[in-house]
């Protein structure tokens, strides 16, 4: 899985107890329904907040991002986290998000406690000369809102905004941000049931928290690479990939679209590409998975171990002006096994280029190096021998904090190619000054192997 971030650049709580109050530069956000004694009502208390899209559409725009708009395997989640409290926690309750659809300030009051400052956004306005039409905040609810149920109360917050997120890149609402409250019925202030029925406190952290508990927006996409060329088994499925790189740069061949002509696959009775070889399938297409790279599934290779075939030649031919062809060639594999390829292995894992600091906003792609000392088992005798590179095509990696252990970017799928295992992941999605290491889980032959090393394989962010 694939990852980019938009954090949070502006928020704040309103509540009905003091309806002039603001808590811009509060660094917690409050939602909460609660019946008051002295008042004799029930009053509630909701978020507001507002997200930084500008570089995710810039990318998106430009084609360096996979698009949510037409790729349906790109999920937008919004994460908020838990912040723990004194007060009687609220529980067995449901927290709705909805866009909002007007503009408001985030103010810079601070008392959570007392109510004492005033200011703008608050519960009656949303700027010094704009108010709310309706008291609590202005927002819709539609099919792009989103829920989530809560049980003991402490859960952070994750719900799928893929819809509300498209809708702001579409253009057909403003980016005014979120409104985070209790459902309509948890907040009804009439009725025997539910009137004096409080649901108590809810907490989350704020942008200025000086924790690394901000809440951001999270695109999540399968992102990894698996190129089988050099490891398509015979009577098995494979993928192939071509990368167009022009001056170092991935480049499109078509815009945004896929790729622009047909693949055709054949057979070969040497290692030389420019046979003209056996037609195995003719007229394949690739999708385009990134910017500059697209895929072809080819499909079963329908042979055996016993063909003539002593290599397989892919031709990628390229129909938009001007028109190219490509050759490239690659060998199968037997997907059988004897007792004389049997193995038992030791694995030595490093990284070719994993560096002890990153600027911010780089674009890291770690590349590891897997040497397989395997032991040989044949009837008779035992040898040692050595591969240059392994490739594992079942494999997860993930970013931890090397202080905390906290997971802060999830397993994902490792990528490979021709060359060998990588990963990449944006470093503007980490904190600086933070020391982070990577956890690797290969499964290689039956074996899962767990490499994780934070002394070895750490980093920080500056």
């Amino acid at each position: 899985m694939s990852i980019r971030r938009a954090y949070a650049d502006r928020d704040t709580w309103i509540t009905e107890r003091s309806l002039t109050s603001n808590f811009g530069a509060a660094p917690i956000l409050e939602v909460w329904n609660k019946f008051f004694i002295v008042e004799s009502r029930k009053m509630f208390a909701r978020a507001l907040v507002k997200y930084n899209l500008s570089a995710l559409t810039a990318d998106i725009t430009a084609g360096n991002l996979v698009d949510p708009r037409t790729d349906s395997t790109v999920t937008a989640y919004l994460y908020m986290f838990n912040a723990k409290h004194g007060d009687e926690q609220a529980q067995s309750f449901n927290i709705n998000v909805h866009p909002l659809t007007q503009e408001w300030d985030e103010g810079t009051g601070l008392d959570n406690d007392n109510y004492s400052q005033t200011g703008y956004a608050n519960a009656v306005s949303a700027q010094s000369t704009v108010v709310w039409t309706t008291t609590g905040g202005e927002f819709v609810v539609d099919s792009s809102s989103a829920t989530q149920a809560f049980d003991h109360g402490e859960e952070d917050l994750k719900v799928n905004i893929t819809s509300m997120f498209n809708e702001w890149l579409r253009g057909n609402t403003g980016n005014f941000g979120v409104i985070l409250k209790m459902t309509d019925t948890q907040e009804l202030k009439t009725g025997a049931s539910t009137s004096a029925q409080s649901f108590y406190k809810k907490m989350f952290y704020g942008r200025e928290t000086n924790t690394r508990n901000s809440s951001y927006i999270q695109l999540e996409w399968p992102g990894s690479i698996k190129d089988d060329r050099n490891n398509i088994p015979f009577n098995a499925t494979g993928q192939l990939y071509f990368y167009n790189i022009i001056n170092g740069q991935f480049q499109d061949l078509n815009g945004t679209d896929d790729f622009p002509g047909n693949i055709t696959l054949s057979g070969l009775t040497s290692s030389t590409e420019t046979q003209a070889g056996t037609a195995i399938h003719t007229a394949l297409t690739a999708v385009r998975q990134f910017k500059g790279i697209y895929k072809c599934n080819i499909g079963t290779l329908p042979l055996s171990a016993g063909t003539s075939y002593t290599a397989l030649k892919d031709n990628w031919f390229i129909s938009a002006s001007p028109t190219a062809n490509y050759l490239f060639s690659f060998q199968g594999s037997s997907a059988e096994g004897a007792f004389s390829e049997y193995k038992t292995s030791k694995y030595r894992i490093t990284f070719r280029n994993l560096e002890r600091t990153y600027e911010k906003g780089a674009k890291v792609r770690p590349l590891l190096f897997i040497k397989d000392d395997a032991l040989v088992f044949t009837a008779l005798t035992a040898a040692t021998t050595a591969v240059s590179n392994f490739i594992c095509t079942d494999g997860t990696w993930e970013v931890r904090e090397v202080q905390t252990d906290r997971v802060e970017i999830p397993a994902s799928q490792l990528s490979y190619d021709t060359r060998g295992n990588f990963f990449e992941f944006d470093t503007a999605d980490l904190y600086t000054g933070v020391d982070y290491h990577v956890v690797l889980k290969l499964t290689i032959r039956g074996e899962t192997i767990i490499v994780q090393d934070p002394e070895k394989y750490n980093f920080r962010i500056t």
